[in-house]
């Protein structure tokens, strides 16, 4: 969360707060010290024009991509800034230096991370008011967020690593989200991925409430990191092995015929070792419905394996009823066709 209040409690209240300083008579300048009730309950101006409020995000690391639990872990910088003229200094006498008050001494856009799983603040939680009431929020989050990702196209898979802020309290006719700077550490990495630049979006969150089916709009914004898997890896951990069993699977139509119980066992072998690696596979992603590029590459592979072991029973039975010349003319058109087929396999998978 970045800023909470009302439904999510009063997170930032606690720890960090410094109070403003007093007068020597124990009183506050005008502007200056703890603001009113009105002041902390309603937006500034809230029957002009929303308030606007500044967000900017820096990330200084991703860490990690989880597949299995489809989140990931970002160490960023966040800060927010609005107007709020009844913060005012109104003493011409009074100091010039900024202060710093506590969550419950201001009004606060009530924002909040919207895919947060696991965050920490690593800041103290003040809020910068300048003399013209000018307020500033500073904070830094180390934590884990949910992205949705599409595995369909894995390994080769583009994603997108979302940062979604809402207000919980406000709609865009009263709070404007505005994107207010954006960027990225260009040293981090992540093992197995690039991560491009990131993209801002505004957008709406429509709550379903009781009170009607239209709903309450809420101000958004994403903030939205592409990633890019790196192929490569899968394409000698898990390809290079697979089409390693294949050329084994397919070496049997090039055994001679006087050895059919070695062609026998080497489609076998060739079938188990497909079915165990398949298996396998489950280690890397998480338990969805659909089919993956891998996926499909796996069992295509494997029905051509299963294919070719069909094909040597066929030609072992006809050469016990004697048909050598059948056998010969089915070996010498299969051997090209599957191989053929296990090309245009490949070719599908990188494509």
């Amino acid at each position: 969360m970045l800023l909470t209040s009302g439904l999510l409690g009063v997170a930032l209240a606690s720890g960090g707060m410094v109070h403003p300083p007093c007068q020597e008579d124990g009183g506050r300048h005008a502007g200056q010290g703890f603001t009113s009730d009105s002041t902390r309950m309603t937006r500034p101006d809230p029957d002009g024009v929303p308030t606007e409020v500044h967000i900017g995000i820096y990330t200084l690391d991703i860490e990690a991509i989880d597949d299995l639990t489809q989140a990931f872990t970002v160490d960023m910088f966040v800060i927010l800034e609005w107007k709020d003229s009844r913060l005012a200094l109104k003493d011409p006498n009074a100091s010039l230096e900024h202060r710093q008050l506590g969550i419950e001494e201001l009004w606060t856009p009530d924002l909040m991370l919207y895919n947060d799983r696991s965050t920490v603040k690593r800041l103290p939680k003040v809020f910068t008011v300048s003399p013209n009431g000018g307020v500033k929020y500073r904070q830094r989050f180390y934590g884990t967020f949910s992205a949705p990702l599409d595995m369909r196209e894995f390994p080769l898979d583009h994603q997108v690593l979302p940062i979604s802020v809402v207000s919980l309290s406000y709609g865009p006719d009263e709070v404007k989200l505005a994107v207010d700077g954006i960027g990225r550490d260009p040293d981090f990495t992540i093992p197995g991925w690039e991560i491009g630049p990131p993209q801002a979006r505004l957008s709406t969150l429509l709550v379903e409430t009781d009170g009607g089916p239209e709903g309450v709009e809420l101000a958004r914004v994403d903030y939205e990191y592409p990633a890019q898997r790196h192929g490569l890896y899968y394409g000698l951990k898990v390809i290079a092995p697979l089409t390693l069993i294949m050329c084994m699977a397919l070496a049997a139509f090039w055994i001679g015929w006087t050895e059919s119980g070695v062609q026998v066992r080497v489609a076998t072998t060739a079938c188990l070792t497909l079915i165990a690696f398949l298996f396998g596979l489950g280690q890397y992603l998480p338990p969805i419905s659909y089919l993956t590029r891998i996926d499909y590459f796996v069992f295509n592979s494997l029905a051509l394996v299963f294919l070719a072991f069909l094909k040597v029973m066929l030609c072992l039975r006809l050469k016990n009823l004697g048909k050598e010349e059948a056998v010969a003319r089915i070996d010498a058109v299969t051997r090209w066709l599957f191989l053929a087929c296990f090309a245009a396999i490949q070719v599908s998978f990188w494509v």
